[in-house]
């Protein structure tokens, strides 16, 4: 008896799994392909992100750079044009020299039991700049020379007298002289010291006359010129010597005072020079 194959036969309810499973795979395929691309597509993103942001930073360095190089070369502009500006101001301004020489004779005083000494004084202003030097003033003091040791004890005082010459002519803007370039301006003055240790024994004194001389020139700009020299008597055995008192006639002095009377001498002879420690100079 030979056997019969008998065809398989689908269920309606096999066949609907069937079509289930397939649309469910296929789904899992497209979900998986979706999220394939979507890694792709956020690695590609990321990646151009960094790129972009390297291109970046590259950009602001080389801003930065470019900045650094202008701000540099702005700088170095700046200081060209300052440095020109001065150099202009030092060409076109003025500067103001001193000869400085005593004009009379020097007097020694000695009165209520006080000596002095008094010292008249000649200035030759000549102006070696290019522009007018406006509102010549001049401020002088003399005192006893410390010695060359402490010769820089002079120092300060000379200072302020610059400070307080330039406060003088700020406060009197049109008191002193004018004085042209190439001209020389002749002022005189004088200065004065008594009391205190002044000859209160014979010892000489060598003494140190200084002061400064302010002027004012373009916009209101100051310059100054210090000077300081020394007063002593002849040299004695090649050294500065001091200068001796000189106790001169008895006379009366004034009406008002006519018990007290005045010794009033003149030096005999003395060396008058520039100070060679300094404070000779102009600003």
């Amino acid at each position: 008896m030979r056997s019969q194959e008998i065809p398989l036969i689908e269920s309606e309810s096999d066949s609907s799994d069937h079509k289930h499973k397939t649309k469910e795979v296929c789904y899992w395929k497209w979900q998986v392909a979706l999220q394939f691309f979507m890694t792709i597509f956020t690695g590609g993103a990321f990646l151009a992100a960094f790129i972009y942001a390297g291109y970046a930073r590259d950009q602001v360095t080389l801003m930065a750079n470019a900045m650094g190089v202008q701000k540099d070369a702005a700088v170095a502009a700046q200081k060209a044009a300052e440095t020109a500006k001065k150099q202009l101001e030092i060409t076109d301004r003025p500067w103001v020299g001193v000869g400085l020489t005593i004009k009379q004779k020097i007097m020694f005083s000695d009165w209520n039991n006080q000596r002095g000494i008094n010292v008249p004084l000649s200035f030759a202003l000549k102006n070696y700049g290019a522009s007018p030097a406006r509102n010549v003033t001049i401020v002088s003091q003399i005192r006893p020379h410390p010695g060359n040791a402490h010769a820089r004890e002079l120092d300060d005082p000379q200072k302020k007298m610059c400070i307080q010459a330039r406060k003088q002519a700020i406060e009197k803007p049109i008191n002193g002289v004018t004085i042209f370039p190439a001209d020389t301006v002749i002022e005189d003055s004088g200065v004065g010291i008594s009391g205190g240790e002044i000859y209160k024994t014979t010892d000489k004194i060598l003494f140190s006359v200084f002061g400064c001389i302010d002027y004012t020139f373009a916009d209101g700009q100051h310059g100054h010129t210090a000077f300081r020299m020394l007063l002593g008597g002849q040299p004695e055995r090649g050294q500065w010597s001091g200068l001796p008192f000189q106790l001169g006639n008895d006379s009366a002095y004034a009406k008002q005072w006519e018990d007290t009377h005045v010794h009033v001498g003149t030096a005999a002879s003395y060396m008058f020079r520039s100070d060679p420690s300094g404070g000779n100079y102009t600003e």
